[in-house]
C-alpha cells in the first residue's frame, strides 16, 4: 500500500487502543541492522519472516488498488508465529473520502478480530 494511504490506517488502528504499532523509523532500524531492507520482501512468508525479525505477534499485510471506478484496500492479519492468516478483508470507495470513512471501519473491524 502506498505510503499516503497506510499511513491513515495505521492512524485508525493507533485510535483503537487495541495494537502496540511500530514506528516506521524504528522498523526500518532494525531491518537496515539486519540487512533484511534490500531482500525485496513483498510475499506473506516473507512479511511472516519480517515479523518474526521485529518481534511481532501479528502484522496486518495489504494493499491498494483501482478496479475500475472504485479505489480498493485489501488487508490481511497474519499470526507471526504461525504464518496464517487471521483475519481478511477488502474495502472500496468511489473517491478519497468514502475510502477513509472505508479505511476507518476497517481498522475497528481489525481491532475486534485482535480482541
Amino acid at each position: 500500500m502506498p505510503f499516503w494511504r497506510s499511513w491513515r490506517l495505521r492512524s485508525e488502528l493507533v485510535k483503537t487502543k487495541a495494537f502496540n504499532i511500530l514506528d516506521r523509523r524504528n522498523m526500518e532500524k532494525v531491518l537496515s541492522e539486519h540487512a533484511f531492507q534490500q531482500t525485496g520482501c513483498t510475499s506473506d512468508e516473507c512479511a511472516v519472516k519480517l515479523g518474526r525479525l521485529l518481534n511481532m505477534q501479528r502484522m496486518v499485510v495489504g494493499s491498494f488498488g483501482k478496479l475500475l471506478s472504485s479505489y480498493l484496500v485489501t488487508v490481511q492479519v497474519v499470526n507471526v508465529e504461525t504464518g496464517a492468516i487471521i483475519f481478511s478483508e477488502t474495502v472500496k470507495g468511489r473517491d478519497e473520502d468514502e475510502l477513509t470513512k472505508r479505511v476507518a471501519d476497517l481498522a475497528r473491524m481489525i481491532a475486534r478480530q485482535a480482541r
